[in-house]
């Protein structure tokens, strides 16, 4: 191990993983010579106090970071322009507040930070101000981010963490867990006055308050890409509202759409009103503004016979319709 410790300086790439207590002496050999370092996963059990304050400082190309969990090694942290954060060996045990404090200290370290993918294993903390730490970060300046992922254990999650962050440059947001935080999401849009060109929303469960889907959609008028999908939870019909906005002159530039089917067989929609939809994008009235959608990709089949005559007329008029199995 030491022997090829020794060879750090050709290191491009760098997994350090185990217990910090093993990996103490083989580490202690690098002695900050990693010239050549560009991407690194850290996933220790006991958040990596072994390191030298300067020896992973000293890593001048280092562009990618993969984090299991937190770790105290020092880092240039302001080099970091692709982050990833995954769940831990062992799953954070600490209360959401504490978890919260540690998310956005280790994230407000990220200063030039553009892609970020971020997975939570514990709760975002919803109080902006509540806090076991004089010091917390409450708020996120994300000024280079154009790229942010989102998964989570916990539903809440995602839109508390929004709720926290500004990025101006932002222009893909996916969301895969379960999600309803459409009043986050367009808080998060005008705030930072961001000019979305892909949204994904894998499991969108229906607002009470509607609107706020229609203002989200009416505030990323650069929207290219459109991927909605709906939680197994909504019952046939409550996916409707969220499909009738497409037909409707929201998203004018829109030209890629996936709807993505749950595990469920049910669909939370109908064929009819999902084919007024397509209908609608692809002869978009004179005067609207509208692009003209061109690749439609559906999660489930249209089974409807009148709905399935009016998809193959599309099809053959040129639009490409991608279906996937039931």
């Amino acid at each position: 191990m030491v022997l090829i410790c020794a060879r750090s300086q050709q290191w491009r790439s760098l997994r350090v993983e185990g217990h910090a207590d093993m990996l103490r002496g083989p580490m202690s050999s690098v002695r900050g010579l990693l010239p050549s370092l560009e991407s690194m996963s850290i996933d220790l059990t006991d958040g990596g106090s072994y390191s030298r304050p300067d020896e992973m400082e000293l890593a001048p190309a280092l562009r990618a970071l993969t984090l299991h969990g937190f770790t105290s090694i020092r880092l240039p942290w302001h080099q970091i322009k692709y982050f990833q954060l995954r769940s831990s060996r062992e799953r954070s045990k600490l209360v959401s507040t504490a978890y919260t404090d540690r998310v956005m200290t280790t994230l407000n370290q990220l200063s030039d930070v553009e892609v970020c993918d971020l997975h939570f294993d514990n709760e975002i903390e919803s109080n902006l101000y509540t806090s076991l730490s004089l010091f917390q970060v409450r708020h996120l300046n994300c000024n280079h981010l154009t790229s942010l992922t989102i998964s989570a254990s916990s539903w809440c999650s995602a839109p508390n963490f929004i709720r926290r962050i500004t990025a101006p440059k932002l222009n893909s947001l996916k969301i895969t867990t379960p999600f309803s935080g459409w009043d986050q999401l367009l808080w998060l849009i005008s705030r930072s006055s961001c000019k979305l060109t892909e949204l994904s929303i894998r499991a969108a469960e229906r607002d009470s308050r509607n609107e706020y889907v229609l203002n989200v959609f009416s505030s990323v008028r650069d929207l290219t890409f459109l991927e909605l999908g709906f939680r197994d939870t909504l019952i046939p019909g409550q996916g409707e509202e969220l499909i009738s906005l497409l037909s409707s002159p929201v998203l004018p530039r829109l030209e890629k759409l996936s709807i993505i089917q749950s595990s469920s067989s049910r669909s939370p929609y109908s064929d009819g009103v999902l084919l007024n939809a397509l209908e609608y994008r692809w002869n978009p009235p004179e005067g609207s503004g509208v692009n003209r959608l061109r690749v439609v990709t559906l999660g489930m089949k249209v089974i409807d016979p009148a709905s399935r005559r009016r998809l193959e007329a599309l099809r053959a008029e040129g639009l490409v319709v991608v279906e996937k199995d039931n």
